[in-house]
């Protein structure tokens, strides 16, 4: 958790002082979101949500073209995969369309937070009010 938390700060600071890299970092985090191997979408779920909060809403607006659309289809109930990742990424989508969905420039969120609670709702697993 140490190592990890350093990480992150290092990645942040980079991308504070190279704000033009930030597609470039979505770009590589998607890349380990799409892995095979649940640990491996795990972090890099975490360390998506992580940058998204620290670096703001320009990274945010990013993240909406970018990779909104496949963690919101990692989240969908007959999408199959890892459970785990499936949660976390159901998880992460409802937490970003309260955080993010208000800001006029990224209704996308909650967009998708209103589109997989129908999913959702109509596969009967709900698992976050």
């Amino acid at each position: 958790a140490e190592s990890y938390g350093r990480g992150v700060g290092h990645i942040t600071s980079i991308l504070n002082s190279n704000p033009h890299l930030e597609t470039d970092a979505v770009a590589i985090v998607k890349a380990k979101i799409k892995d095979r191997r649940c640990e491996v979408s795990l972090v890099a779920l975490a360390l998506l949500d992580d940058l998204m909060c620290r670096r703001g809403p320009t990274l945010q607006h990013v993240c909406v073209t970018k990779v909104l659309p496949r963690v919101l289809k990692m989240a969908t109930p007959s999408s199959g995969g890892s459970s785990l990742v499936r949660d976390k990424a159901s998880e992460l989508i409802h937490k970003w369309g309260l955080s993010y969905g208000t800001d006029t420039r990224l209704l996308d969120y909650a967009a998708a937070s209103a589109e997989l609670r129908q999913k959702e709702v109509k596969s009967g697993n709900l698992k976050f009010a």
